[in-house]
């Protein structure tokens, strides 16, 4: 029971992470398609956006091993009592429950990191349709 709280906490924060992630994502491309010859508007919506990713990201990955070591400590805690051979299904359960918690947190966490990459290809694209000045040779013509 304890896991199972644990984990649905875990998935939720991880969710609330995500969908904050999302709508970030979706107003700075609104405000850089808004703004497109304001190179600091880009330069701050795109610090502003790596900055949230990667710090979702990692809290994500947190909240997903947080979630396993807290069902799989809960299970070796069952067997460690003596619980496992009246109750096997608890520490079963605790474990399952730590597992679930962090698969959803990798998916979250994979969701997020796709927001990045397509972030990064736009700026990408972005910097390569500016384009680069030829370098000024010297020597010969």
């Amino acid at each position: 029971m304890l896991a199972g709280i644990l984990s649905a906490l875990c998935l939720w924060f991880a969710w609330s992470a995500y969908r904050r992630c999302r709508s970030i994502h979706s107003g700075a491309v609104g405000a850089v398609a808004a703004q497109p010859n304001d190179p600091l508007e880009e330069r701050l919506a795109e610090r502003e956006l790596n900055l949230e990713l990667n710090l979702a990201t990692r809290t994500v990955q947190a909240l997903g091993r947080s979630s396993l070591f807290g069902g799989t400590g809960l299970a070796i805690w069952f067997v460690a009592t003596g619980a496992l051979r009246s109750e096997p299904r608890l520490a079963y359960e605790s474990f399952a429950f730590g597992l679930v918690g962090w698969g959803g947190c990798r998916e979250f966490q994979r969701r997020i990191g796709s927001l990045a990459d397509s972030w990064r290809s736009r700026a990408n694209q972005r910097r390569r349709r500016q384009g680069v000045d030829p370098p000024k040779r010297t020597g010969v013509a």
